[in-house]
């Protein structure tokens, strides 16, 4: 019973309990008056022809005074369409609102959680297996919430009316669809596995070539160079033939299921039909209305049978989506609260790798690390602000293990100046700001403004509209390392760990440094990386 709580549809239905119940009521109100229209005009052919009826009596509940003449009966239907035109938007608008309500809840539940994980699991599994979670996957649980929920219960409800007057209109005829669907259940279940097999079959195909196409396009620099690409096309045509056999077979499995769907609703029509001929002379006093009644209610009622035959389809597929989505939410999350609190100044460090160390007191101005062979600054940054653990390294703030340290302490306090680290965002404004508020704006256009002075010349001036591309793609690598160096600038962290700049020299960067952040600590990592002229430009800045 837990678990059934634990499910997001029902939580959600729960969560808004009066808006569902006020879709239902609307959904139940334009279906009754949709399948009250095709019986309505039975009463119509016994108005014209002067037939009476007693099969149509059960519409005695609407006041006899609005259609018992052929001009009321008219303004009546036109009413009635209208009615249903109104109920069935009415119904439809806040049906679709709500299922995209609930997919918005959904995907903020998982964005945020997806926010939260560690980087390692992104490394083990990669983004695509996340990010298909977002296409069709989403979509599943759409149609499970709104199908397999609120227009169940709706449908449910209709067909219970709808079947009710069908056996009023002809008791045979109804009792024959009522058998025909029970029997025709089991076959339909059967068709339903085959579909959702071969569905199965073709996702797990095409996802794998999807995959491959990743790694192929990834590692085009290995297969230009190993002279590959006929053997990849080769691979990709096999992949390719694969999916092709597997869709015809799910589409071949698929249009039999429509097909037989289609098949067993008119074969019952059929045999109504059959039923109401073998009756004749025993309604020939009704004329035909009853028939007209019958044919046209039974017709409206036709796709409300086709949504509960695919129920079952809604359900498995809802219900798989739903435990990969679980799958995801059940990660636990990477606990950056848990630890202790950055430490208050003077702050001291030492590190050790492998065979080599080091021990240093932080102080304002430029301080200097060399890392040894095998340990790059792109790893000691991640170390330092734990989002990637290194085994043989070991490393302490005020005789403290990192590990012991709140993740989220760590990052308020500690920016990176690096191109490693990829921009993010669209423009420059986007790329270099924790956030676009306008108040800012003035002082991050000052920022860039001066360091692009400084280091890159008029033709390569970016403005905060520029357009970045992904991930910085559409920049080049000296603007690319002015964009990190006005990130770190803005940031303003008590410590800022600075390294890998190509373009920028070590003495135009310490002025850099100098004017932005007098009061700070500035961590250079990656001595060894230096010629002997920059690192003896750089000690005698120390002094």
């Amino acid at each position: 019973m837990k678990s059934l709580f634990k499910h997001p549809c029902l939580q959600f239905l729960l969560s808004r309990k009066w808006t569902s119940a006020k879709i239902v009521g609307l959904g139940i109100i334009a279906n009754l008056l949709t399948i009250i229209i095709p019986v309505s005009v039975g009463k119509y052919y016994q108005l014209v022809f002067h037939f009476k009826g007693h099969r149509v009596r059960f519409l005695d509940f609407l006041p006899k005074i609005w259609w018992d003449t052929v001009p009321k009966f008219i303004l009546f239907f036109f009413i009635l369409v209208s009615a249903r035109f109104l109920f069935q938007w009415w119904y439809q608008k806040l049906l679709r609102a709500e299922g995209e309500l609930f997919i918005k809840s959904i995907k903020d539940q998982l964005f945020t959680h997806q926010l939260a994980l560690p980087l390692e699991i992104y490394h083990q599994k990669g983004v695509g297996k996340y990010l298909l979670r977002y296409s069709g996957d989403i979509q599943s649980l759409k149609n499970l919430y709104l199908k397999g929920s609120l227009e169940v219960t709706i449908d449910f409800s209709i067909l219970t009316v709808g079947m009710y007057w069908l056996l009023q209109l002809q008791f045979e005829g109804g009792l024959a669809i009522l058998i025909m669907s029970a029997l025709s259940l089991i076959v339909i279940r059967y068709l339903n596995k085959q579909v959702e097999s071969h569905s199965l079959d073709k996702r797990n195909k095409t996802s794998g070539q999807l995959s491959f196409v990743s790694r192929t396009l990834h590692g085009m620099l290995s297969v230009i160079m190993m002279n590959k690409q006929e053997v990849e096309q080769e691979k990709y045509a096999n992949r390719s033939g694969q999916i092709k056999k597997a869709a015809v077979s799910y589409n071949s499995w698929l249009m039999l299921n429509k097909g037989y769907i289609h098949f067993f609703q008119y074969t019952a029509l059929t045999v109504v039909l059959y039923l109401f001929y073998i009756n004749t002379d025993s309604d020939a006093a009704t004329g035909g209305g009853p028939l007209i009644s019958f044919i046209l209610l039974y017709i409206t009622l036709l796709p409300v049978f086709r949504r509960l035959f695919a129920l079952e389809t809604v359900y498995k597929l809802g219900h798989i989506s739903l435990r990969k989505l679980q799958d995801i939410l059940n990660i636990p999350e990477e606990k950056r609260l848990e630890g202790a609190a950055f430490p208050s100044h003077p702050i001291q460090l030492e590190w050790h790798f492998k065979a080599q160390g080091q021990h240093l007191k932080l102080e304002n101005g430029i301080n200097q690390i060399s890392l040894s062979n095998g340990l790059s600054p792109f790893l000691f940054t991640k170390h330092l602000l734990k989002i990637q653990m290194i085994n043989d390294l070991k490393l302490r703030l005020n005789e403290k293990a990192i590990a012991d340290y709140a993740a989220q302490g760590l990052r308020q306090n500690i920016g990176v100046a690096s191109s490693d680290f990829p921009l993010l965002g669209r423009t420059v404004y986007e790329a270099i700001t924790y956030s676009r508020l306008d108040s800012i704006k003035s002082h991050t256009r000052e920022v860039l403004e001066n360091i692009q002075t400084l280091c890159l010349p008029p033709e390569e001036w970016m403005t905060l509209s520029t357009n970045t591309g992904e991930n910085g793609t559409k920049v080049n690598q000296r603007q690319r390392e002015v964009l990190a160096l006005c990130r770190a600038i803005l940031q303003e962290k008590a410590i800022t760990l600075v390294y890998g700049f190509q373009t920028i020299s070590p003495p135009l960067l310490n002025d850099i440094l100098s004017i932005h952040f007098k009061t700070g600590i500035w961590f250079s990592i990656g001595e060894a990386f230096l010629s002997q002229e920059e690192k003896d430009i750089i000690h005698s800045l120390k002094k």
